[in-house]
């Protein structure tokens, strides 16, 4: 049950860090292009 439970939270954390960096990969580059 625990290790389950741990392998759906890291699956959890790693999607949703896996969206930030994406989305600060596209906002980057668009952010130095306006500046």
């Amino acid at each position: 049950m625990d290790l389950n439970l741990q392998d759906k939270t890291f699956v959890v954390i790693g999607g949703t860090a896996g969206i930030g960096l994406a989305a600060a990969k596209c906002l980057r580059p668009t952010a130095q292009r306006s500046r």
